[in-house]
């Protein structure tokens, strides 16, 4: 028995089933299959001795020399994960989303980074040519057709993915009648199992395993739906569906491992997945959707692992929130496009209208009116945060109309400073939280929230100043583009060099502890033991003295 096309087939040779469709005869049976299944009172389909494939109507099977025959049997109901931009995509076969809108796309990565991207998109349907985006929430039995439905966000513990998601809990009972502390115990004890489905956060500390499939809303908890198991290889996640293959060939070559045949698929744009069909035989396929194969395991492409970039930078007084790979919503403040950064963030600085500013290719920088941002790839936004306030050796970023979580003590402070300087001596103080007339109050949280009668003060350990201007120290990162190849052995000189050579110096970056390197642009790339110095602007400062009996003012770096 044979899945494809949404039914399982029933092989059988030398035989035949009876009434033949012979005005519309198929080269191979994929086409046979696919027609079939979407032709109303077809029983299956059959190769005659002529080497072509025909429908039959008739459900009557009987012996015929040369032919080879499928008969038609049940639907056959496929429900696997894949990924795309971090997000978790649920795909169910044979089912088909309402709503579609847009053009149709060919590849299944150009329809979900389409999705992300597009206002309401809930996911997208393939009908097994062609994707296209949605924005129902109605599945309905459609043979022939796959739907892809957005998730939340993609978490990946002991070789499988995880659909998480707050405000909700899986219904259905409970796997055990054991209370997990952590989500990692929960998720080791639920991977793999057949009759553990998710996990549920009931409360802080409290996390249940689950039996049931479906969720429903449930304020202050939060579910970590179980998906496929997966690999990671290349920086892409390969989905592994067990008992399944692909279906068509690309190549007639058979490789001997599986990185073998998932790196040709990768440089192969026919190639959409590898099936494991037996010991040391890998073949690379055509056909995106599995189909049921006990013996076998497809792999199917998702998304490239996506790393998120996200620092904060002081520049024109201002704390700028830099995230990367994100664009921001809205409407542009106006029609300027700036060739530089800094250019742009001047330009937001000076207008009230302004509230970020995106990155949308080389030398190409917009103002917008808003600071709320979403997913887009090749992008990235620094958001204005609010005004910088430098005290007890750390730099403070105001927010208005926000407060931190989380108290650290019980003391109210009635002076700014005083609090500013408390929090700066405390390793668990994150901010300073003003909630009213002289009231100041330490707090441990990370978290911001609206709150119309308060202001922020949230600390930046990342944050100095060094040769007259403001520098964001951020691990785990490199520069792409170098000048040259400048290097010191010393931080602070490089950082004096780089200040010098300003605007075409954009920063300082070290890898594993060695020389200190002189860049340009504002691209990061992701690399072990990095270190990067993003330059800001400049640290103004004035006072005052006397000589000669007259009042000098100083200032620098003027």
């Amino acid at each position: 028995m044979q899945s494809r096309n949404s039914y399982f087939w029933t092989y059988r040779t030398g035989y035949t089933l009876g009434l033949p469709d012979k005005k519309h005869p198929y080269n191979n049976p994929n086409q046979a299959s696919a027609a079939c299944s979407k032709k109303p009172g077809c029983a299956g389909y059959t190769r005659y001795p002529n080497g072509k494939w025909y429908l039959n109507l008739g459900s009557n099977i009987v012996p015929k020399k040369g032919c080879v025959t499928f008969v038609r049997g049940g639907y056959t109901t496929l429900r696997y994960t894949v990924t795309q931009a971090n997000i978790v995509w649920n795909a169910d076969s044979p089912y088909k989303l309402d709503k579609p809108f847009g053009k149709q796309v060919s590849t299944l990565d150009a329809a979900l980074e389409a999705c992300v991207m597009a206002k309401g998109c809930t996911g997208v349907n393939f009908d097994g040519l062609l994707y296209q985006m949605c924005k129902g929430t109605k599945k309905t039995i459609t043979v022939g057709y796959t739907s892809f439905t957005r998730g939340g966000k993609l978490v990946v513990n002991r070789g499988y993915t995880w659909d998480f998601r707050t405000g909700c809990k899986i219904d259905s009972g409970y796997f055990d009648g054991v209370t997990y502390r952590t989500a990692s115990a929960a998720m080791n004890r639920c991977a793999g199992s057949h009759d553990c489905n998710g996990i549920t956060r009931e409360a802080s500390n409290r996390f249940r395993l689950m039996t049931g499939l479906n969720t429903k809303k449930q304020a202050g908890s939060s579910c970590y739906i179980q998906g496929s198991p997966y690999v990671l290889y290349n920086k892409r996640y390969w989905s592994i569906s067990e008992g399944y293959r692909l279906t068509g060939y690309a190549t007639g070559r058979r490789y001997w491992n599986r990185d073998q045949a998932l790196n040709a698929c990768m440089s192969m744009s026919r190639c959409k997945g590898v099936t494991e069909e037996g010991h040391r035989n890998f073949r690379l396929n055509t056909g995106s959707v599995p189909t049921v194969e006990s013996s076998m395991k497809a792999f199917v492409p998702g998304g490239e692992l996506v790393t998120y970039k996200d620092y904060d930078m002081v520049y024109v007084g201002y704390s700028w929130e830099y995230k990367s790979p994100f664009s921001l919503t809205g409407s542009y403040v106006d029609n300027t496009v700036y060739k530089s950064r800094d250019a742009a963030l001047n330009a937001c600085a000076a207008t009230t209208k302004c509230k970020g500013v995106t990155k949308e290719g080389r030398k190409n920088f917009r103002l917008y009116t808003t600071g709320t941002f979403r997913y887009s790839k090749n992008k990235s936004v620094w958001i204005q945060s609010g005004s910088v306030i430098r005290e007890g050796g750390f730099n403070w970023s105001q927010q208005g109309h926000l407060k931190l979580t989380g108290y650290c003590s019980g003391k109210v402070y009635r002076t700014r400073e005083k609090a500013l300087r408390a929090c700066a001596r405390m390793g668990s103080c994150k901010g300073v939280t003003k909630e009213g007339d002289r009231v100041f109050r330490l707090m441990s949280g990370t978290t911001l929230k609206p709150n119309p009668a308060s202001t922020t003060y949230v600390k930046s350990s990342s944050l100095f100043i060094s040769s007259d201007f403001y520098w964001t120290r951020v691990t785990g990162y490199r520069f792409k583009r170098t000048m040259g190849n400048l290097r010191w052995g010393n931080r602070e000189t490089a950082l004096r060099e780089c200040a010098r050579r300003r605007p075409t110096c954009a920063g300082v970056f070290r890898l594993n502890h060695g020389p200190y390197y002189l860049a340009q642009g504002t691209d990061l790339e992701s690399v072990a033991r990095g270190e990067v110095y993003m330059m800001g602007s400049p640290y103004e400062k004035s006072w005052f003295f006397v000589y000669g009996d007259e009042i000098w003012r100083a200032s620098s770096p003027y």
